[in-house]
């Protein structure tokens, strides 16, 4: 069947590239977030106490706990090398382990500064490992972003799905299902006159190594092998 390219059509082959895009993010970018009971959320927090009472550590297990301030969370900035030059988060602990802190603390006011001295290996190799996966996740984006864009251009120089996917079978990938059932779809209609003329003059570059490579890698993630 032909299928008339409209507005909503590229809109929609964005929306799929768009959903791919977040899908591969949210499968290999776990984020800051830090779990309860691990070695590493331990070691942060000996950190975390280490600081907040530098002003005096000795003062931390003999001052009663009705003196201090006692938190379920703490908002830490973690100070590491550029180009992200530090790393925020809210650290939680269990509700019956609470975090004794000093009493001039003020959750509102004051921030859990962790230097670049203070990480242990531990720390400073959980760090790392989030530049990295800022790293692959802004490569992630760019490289979806740029097909978007590239199919965006590409579909601009068709009058038809029929005729874009003609030249470039790899769109399929791309395009809703809904779409693709039309345009397989049998019928007995004489095909539509194009309202325009597809534009061969102006030639659009399209990565197809790219495109292909994307797509497939998303579907064989998304099916779990």
């Amino acid at each position: 069947m032909y299928v008339r390219k409209t507005m909503t059509l590229v809109e929609d082959i964005r929306n799929s590239v768009d959903s791919m895009k977040h899908a591969e993010i949210n499968k290999t970018y776990k984020g800051t977030s830090i779990e309860l009971d691990t070695p590493l959320h331990h070691e942060v927090r000996k950190v975390i106490e280490k600081v907040l009472w530098k002003e005096a550590p000795d003062l931390m297990d003999k001052m009663p706990e009705k003196w201090c301030k006692v938190e379920d969370s703490v908002q830490v900035i973690f100070q590491h090398e550029p180009p992200s030059n530090t790393t925020n988060i809210t650290f939680e602990v269990s509700n019956d382990d609470k975090l004794k802190l000093p009493p001039t603390y003020s959750r509102y006011g004051r921030d859990c500064v962790i230097g670049k001295s203070d990480a242990t290996p531990l720390i400073k190799e959980w760090l790392a490992g989030i530049k990295d996966e800022d790293n692959a996740k802004r490569e992630t984006k760019d490289m979806f972003d740029g097909i978007k864009e590239q199919l965006t251009s590409f579909m601009g120089k068709h009058a038809s799905l029929n005729t874009a996917i003609k030249e470039l079978p790899e769109l399929e990938m791309y395009v809703p299902q809904d779409y693709l059932n039309k345009l397989a779809e049998e019928t007995v209609r004489s095909k539509p006159t194009k309202s325009k003329p597809d534009d061969d003059d102006d030639e659009v570059e399209v990565d197809i190594e790219a495109i292909t490579r994307a797509a497939i890698a998303h579907r064989i993630t998304s099916s779990g092998e």
